[in-house]
C-alpha cells in the first residue's frame, strides 16, 4: 500500500471566519487512504471557535497557545519549527499571516503552501489598521516569494497576484459545505416564525464582518431610506462597526449580531445582499447560493467571477454600482421583480452546486498535494 502523504495545516486559530472555513472543508473531504493530516495552532481558542469541529475528525491537533505579541514571534518560530520537525510532513499548508511569515522562514524538506484568501493590502488595513496593515501587506508580498505553491482561492485573485505582484499562483475557487437546498415560500415563513422574525415584506439577508472592507453601513444606510422602507434587511455578524450600524439602523433593519446557524437565516430570507468593496472568493455569497437566494451584489470582480459560472438564461441576481444608492434601489426594485418564481432559485442552487461544493474544492487541493 502507497505510503500516506503527511499534511501539516498551520493558521492562527481556528475561529468561525473564511479561511479557517475552507481549511476545515478541504480536511472533511480529503482521502484518509492517502493523505495523513495535522494541524497547528499558534494562539489561544476565543469563544467563536470551530475547534470541536476539528476535534471530530481523523487529525491530529497541536496547539501552541502562544500570546499574539511581537516579542513572542521568536518564541513562535523555535515552537512551530520543533513541532514540524517532530511531525515530518511532506506538505505544510498555511492559511494566514502569521503562519505564513513563519512557514516561510522555516526550512525543511516538507513543500511549502499558502492559500491567498485576499489580495494583499485592502483588507489587510481594514483588519490591522492603516500603519499595521501596511505592514503585515509588505510581509505577506514578500513572503509569498517563498512558498513553493501559492494557490489563490478565485481566478480573478489568480490574475492580480501575477499581474500585480508577479507571483504566479494556481487558482482553486472556494467551496462551502452546505447541502443545496432550494427555498420555498412555506419553508421560508416556517424559519421566520422558529426564528421569531415576523413579517411578510420582502427580505433581504446580510451575513458578514461588520468592518470597513464589507462595507455594511452602505446597506444601513440605503435601507434607512424611503425608497426601500418597505424592504426588511436582516444583518448577521460581529465586527468593530456592528454598534455603530445598530446606532444608525431604522426600524426596517433587524441587526442579530454573530450566530453559529446562519444557514437558518439564510432559509428565513428572499435575497442575498453584499457590499463589499474587496473579496477573494466570498464564502457567505456561495452559502447563500446553496439554498437558492437571489444574489444582490457590490460590482466588484469576486462577484462579477461568480455570476461568469452561470450558464443559463436565467441570471443568479444583479450587480449594483459600489457606494451608489441610487443605483443599488434601482437593481434591488429589478431583483425583486424578476425573482419571483422558484426557477429562480433552482438557477442560482444549481451553479453552486455545479461549482462550489467543499467536495469539489477539497478534490482539487488534493490533487496539487499529489502533484508535489
Amino acid at each position: 500500500m502507497p505510503k500516506k502523504k503527511k499534511v501539516c495545516f498551520v493558521v492562527s486559530s481556528l475561529v468561525n471566519e473564511g479561511p479557517v472555513k475552507v481549511m476545515l472543508n478541504i480536511i472533511k473531504y480529503i482521502d484518509y487512504s492517502r493523505f495523513e493530516i495535522s494541524v497547528v495552532t499558534l494562539k489561544e481558542e476565543g469563544s467563536e471557535s470551530l475547534i470541536s469541529d476539528f476535534e471530530d475528525l481523523p487529525i491530529r491537533i497541536v496547539k501552541l497557545n502562544i500570546k499574539s505579541k511581537i516579542s513572542n514571534i521568536p518564541l513562535l518560530f523555535l515552537r512551530l519549527r520543533c513541532v514540524l520537525k517532530s511531525i515530518n510532513p511532506d506538505i505544510v499548508h498555511s492559511h494566514c499571516p502569521r503562519s505564513l511569515f513563519l512557514v516561510s522562514i522555516i526550512n525543511g524538506k516538507f513543500k511549502k503552501y499558502h492559500t491567498v484568501h485576499n489580495f494583499p493590502g485592502q483588507v489587510d488595513r481594514a483588519l490591522y489598521g492603516n500603519v499595521k496593515g501596511a505592514i503585515v501587506e509588505n510581509i505577506m508580498k514578500f513572503t509569498l516569494k517563498r512558498i513553493d505553491k501559492p494557490i489563490s482561492c478565485g481566478h480573478n485573485l489568480q490574475g492580480l497576484m501575477q499581474e500585480k505582484l508577479r507571483i504566479p499562483t494556481i487558482a482553486i475557487n472556494n467551496g462551502v459545505d452546505f447541502e443545496v437546498f432550494v427555498n420555498s415560500d412555506d419553508k421560508r415563513l416556517k424559519m421566520k416564525e422558529s426564528l421569531g422574525l415576523l413579517g411578510s415584506r420582502k427580505c433581504f439577508v446580510f451575513v458578514g464582518r461588520f468592518s470597513k472592507e464589507k462595507n455594511p453601513l452602505f446597506l444601513v444606510d440605503a435601507f434607512s431610506s424611503g425608497e426601500l422602507k418597505d424592504f426588511d434587511l436582516l444583518m448577521v455578524g460581529d465586527g468593530p462597526l456592528l454598534a455603530e450600524a445598530k446606532n444608525r439602523a431604522s426600524s426596517n433593519i433587524k441587526i442579530v449580531g454573530f450566530r453559529r446557524n446562519v444557514r437558518d437565516y439564510l432559509i428565513a430570507s428572499d435575497f442575498f445582499v453584499s457590499s463589499s468593496i474587496t473579496e477573494g472568493m466570498p464564502n457567505s455569497v456561495l452559502e447563500a447560493m446553496s439554498v437558492g437566494l437571489p444574489l444582490l451584489l457590490s460590482d466588484i470582480p469576486p462577484h462579477r467571477e461568480i455570476f461568469s459560472y452561470n450558464s443559463n438564461d436565467i441570471p443568479l441576481g444583479f450587480l449594483y454600482q459600489e457606494n451608489s444608492i441610487k443605483d443599488f434601489e434601482q437593481k434591488l426594485k429589478l431583483l425583486v421583480e424578476h425573482a419571483g418564481d422558484s426557477e429562480f432559485s433552482d438557477v442560482v442552487a444549481g451553479c453552486f452546486d455545479r461549482c462550489f461544493t467543499a467536495r469539489r474544492m477539497s478534490l482539487k487541493y488534493q490533487k496539487a498535494y499529489t502533484a508535489s
